[in-house]
C-alpha cells in the first residue's frame, strides 16, 4: 500500500520513538485542515497581514485541542477492548517473555531499524503499554549493545538500581574500547558480566572495572584470539576489590593470577586456554604469560573449598614447568562439595593435579587427550585413576562402556555403577580418546591391566557403524580379564568379538566367568536378511559350543531387536545345553 507525505512522516516518528508535533500540519491530509474552503477561496494566497497571523494561530490552536481530544476519545475506546482490560501484572509477564525471545538487535537479515529493536517496539504500540515498560526497570535491566551507544545509555538509565545483565558480543561487530570506562559506574550492580571480543579491545575493556561489584554472581571473558595461540592477562587490578556473591568463572584464552579474589568463592571454575607448542614453553626467549606452578592452582583451590564444578582445558598446570624440589608430592586438597572434575590436556598433568586432589566417591572425573598422545602417556593417568577410585570405591561393581563414535572415529571409556532400585547411573571417570580405531588396541590392555578392580563388572562395546575391521585381533586387549561377567555389542561390531571369545586350540579362554552375552539391534535388514541371520545365528552356536568344555555355562543370551518369531525355535532348542536362558525383545526404550 502506497503511504502518503504525512503517513510517512508519522512512521518515521514512532521509528525514532518520539511522537509527531501536533503543530506540524504536515502529518496531516490537506482534507482535515479546519479552514472552510469557502474562506479559502475568498482570502487571497498572497496576501500576509497582521489580522491572519492571528487567525493561523488561532486556527492552530484550536487544532492542537481538536487533536488531543481525538486522541482522548481513541484512548477510551482503546481501554474497552479486551487485551487493554489486561492487569499490569500480567501485561509485564507477556513483555519479558517477549524480551527472552526477541532481545533488541537480534534479526538475522537487515531490516528497518524500528523492526530491529526487539521486544521494545512494545513501547511504541499505545500509551499504556509505553507507560508499563517505562516504569518497569526490570525489563531495561539486560544491557544490550547491538543497538549502538544511545540505547546503550538509554537502558542503563531506565534500569534505575535493579541489577544488571551485561552480556556484551564483540566478534563480527567488536566492541568499543570505551565500554569500560562506561560500564564502571554500574558495576556495583552488576549480577552477570559477560564480555567477549578482539584480544586487544578486551584487554582496554577490562582495564578500567576496578570498582567493588558486591553482587556479580556470574563472570565470562571471551578473547577472540584469531588464528594464532595467544592468552591476555588483564590488569592486576581488575576486580581486585571485592566480588564475595561470584559464584560462576569462566576464562577462555583469558589468565588471571589465582590469587585474584575473584577465585575466592566461585562453586563453578571453568578455564580454556589454546594450545601452544612445546618450544614455546620451554623457550629462553618466550615469556609465557601465566603462572603454570601446580603450588599456587593448589593454593588457589585450598581457598575455594565449596567447588562443585572445575574445568580445565589446556589450562592444567604443566609439570614440564616445574622442577621436583618445588613440588610437594605429600599435600592434597580437599574439595568435599565437587560433583564434576574435567579436563583436557597432557595425561602426566592430569595424573599429577588427580593425585593432589581429595575428591568424593560421587566426584564425576573426565578426561580428553589428543590424537598425538601415545599409549604409554596414559599409563600414569590410569594409576591415579586408580588410585582415586581404591580411596573412594573400593568394592563397587563397574560397568565399563567402550563407545565407538561413527563421524570422528574416536573412541570414549566410560566406567559407571548402575543404581537398580533407581534406574541411574553414576558415573566413575570416562576417558576419551580421540584416536583412530588402529590405536585403541594399544590403549585399552593398559586401562585393563591398571585400572580395574578385582570384582565382577560388565563390558559394553556400543556404537562404531563397521568401523572395527572384521579380521580385528582382540584377544590381547581381553587377555587376563577374568572378573568380566557381561559383555554387551551391537550386530555391526559384533562378529570380531565372537571370535574372540570363541575357543581355539591351545589359546586361553577369554572371559572364562561370562555369564551374560547381549547383542543389541540383531535383526539384519535388506535382501539378504534371512541369509545374515542364519549366518549369525550358527556363528552364536559355534563359539558357545567351543566354550562349554573350557569356561562356565553361559546363563543367559540376550538378542535385541528381534520379534520372537523371528528366529528360529530348532536353533534355540539347539543351545539349550550352552546357555540356560534366551531372551529376545526389544531394547529398552524401542518403539515396536
Amino acid at each position: 500500500m502506497k503511504m502518503s507525505h504525512w503517513q510517512r512522516n508519522l512512521f518515521h516518528c514512532v521509528s525514532d520513538g518520539r511522537a509527531p508535533s501536533p503543530f506540524a500540519t504536515d502529518y496531516l491530509p490537506r482534507s482535515r485542515m479546519l479552514t472552510p474552503p469557502e474562506e479559502r477561496l475568498t482570502t487571497p494566497q498572497w496576501k500576509c497581514n497582521d489580522s491572519s497571523e492571528t487567525e493561523r494561530s488561532n486556527l492552530l490552536r484550536e487544532l492542537e485541542l481538536s487533536l488531543r481530544s481525538t486522541n482522548a476519545i481513541q484512548a477510551r475506546i482503546n481501554a474497552l477492548s479486551a487485551i487493554s482490560r489486561l492487569q499490569d501484572e500480567v501485561l509485564l509477564e507477556v513483555f519479558h517473555s517477549l524480551a527472552a525471545i526477541q532481545p533488541p538487535g537480534s534479526a538475522k537479515q537487515p531490516i528497518p531499524r524500528v523492526l530491529n529493536l526487539g521486544w521494545i517496539l512494545v513501547t511504541h504500540v499505545c500509551r499504556r503499554w509505553r507507560y508499563a515498560a517505562l516504569d518497569n526497570s526490570t525489563l531495561w535491566s539486560h544491557i544490550s549493545f547491538a543497538l549502538g551507544s544511545e540505547w546503550t545509555a538509554r537502558m542503563l538509565e531506565r534500569s534505575r538500581v535493579s541489577p544488571l545483565v551485561i552480556q556484551a558480543s564483540g566478534p563480527g561487530r567488536d566492541l568499543p574500547p570505551n565500554l569500560g570506562a562506561q560500564l564502571r559506574p554500574y558495576l556495583s550492580r552488576t549480577r552477570v558480566l559477560e564480555l567477549y571480543a578482539q584480544i586487544d579491545t578486551l584487554e582496554e575493556i577490562l582495564t578500567p572495572l576496578v570498582e567493588h561489584a558486591p553482587i556479580l554472581q556470574s563472570l565470562r571473558l571471551r578473547a577472540d584470539r584469531g588464528d594464532e595461540p595467544s592468552v591476555i592477562s588483564p590488569t592486576p587490578n581488575f576486580l581486585s576489590l571485592s566480588t564475595p556473591n561470584l559464584r560462576r568463572v569462566r576464562l577462555e584464552n583469558v589468565f588471571i593470577p589465582w590469587t585474584s579474589p575473584i577465585f575466592q568463592n566461585p562453586e563453578h571454575l571453568q578455564i580454556s586456554l589454546p594450545v601452544f607448542d612445546q618450544d614455546d614453553w620451554l623457550g629462553e626467549d618466550v615469556d609465557r604469560p601465566w603462572d603454570a606452578s601446580l603450588p599456587g592452582f593448589l593454593a588457589m583451590l585450598e581457598a575455594t573449598p565449596g567447588l562443585k564444578s572445575l574445568h580445565l582445558d589446556n589450562a592444567i598446570p604443566s609439570i614440564s614447568t616445574m622442577s621436583s624440589q618445588a613440588l610437594d608430592h605429600t599435600s592434597t586438597v580437599s574439595l568435599p562439595d565437587l560433583v564434576d572434575l574435567t579436563l583436557k590436556g597432557m595425561p602426566a598433568d592430569a595424573a599429577l593435579l588427580l593425585h593432589h586432589l581429595e575428591l568424593p566417591g560421587t566426584a564425576r572425573f573426565a578426561f580428553t587427550g589428543s590424537s598425538e598422545i601415545v599409549a604409554a602417556d596414559y599409563q600414569i593417568l590410569f594409576l591415579s585413576i586408580r588410585g582415586h577410585l581404591l580411596r573412594t570405591r573400593p568394592n563397587t561393581p563397574t560397568i565399563i562402556e567402550i563407545e565407538i563414535r561413527d563421524r570422528l572415529s574416536t573412541s570414549l571409556v566410560c566406567a559407571y555403577t548402575f543404581n537398580h532400585s533407581t534406574q541411574t547411573k553414576v558415573i566413575l571417570f570416562s576417558i576419551n580418546f580421540p584416536c583412530r580405531m588402529r590405536r585403541l588396541p594399544g590403549i585399552l590392555p593398559l586401562l585393563f591391566s591398571i585400572v580395574l578392580l578385582d570384582h565382577p563388572f560388565s563390558l559394553r562395546f556400543t556404537g562404531g557403524h563397521f568401523l572395527i575391521p572384521q579380521d580385528s585381533d582382540w584377544r590381547p586387549v581381553f587377555r587376563g580379564l577374568r572378573s568380566v561377567r557381561s559383555f554387551e555389542a551391537s550386530k555391526d561390531d559384533v562378529t570380531p568379538y565372537l571370535k574372540t571369545l570363541q575357543v581355539e586350540a591351545d589359546e586361553d579362554v577369554i572371559f572364562p566367568d561370562l555369564e551374560v552375552l547381549a547383542i543389541l539391534h540383531f535383526v539384519w535388514i535388506g535382501e539378504d536378511a534371512d541369509s545374515n541371520r542364519h549366518l549369525m545365528q550358527e556363528q552364536i552356536f559355534t563359539v558357545l559350543q567351543s566354550r562349554l568344555p573350557h569356561a562356565r555355562k553361559l546363563q543367559k543370551l540376550v538378542l535385541r531387536d528381534v520379534n520372537a518369531e523371528g528366529l528360529d525355535a530348532d536353533w534355540i532348542a539347539r543351545l539349550q545345553p550352552f546357555v540356560s536362558e534366551v531372551v529376545t525383545g526389544p531394547y529398552p526404550g524401542q518403539v515396536v
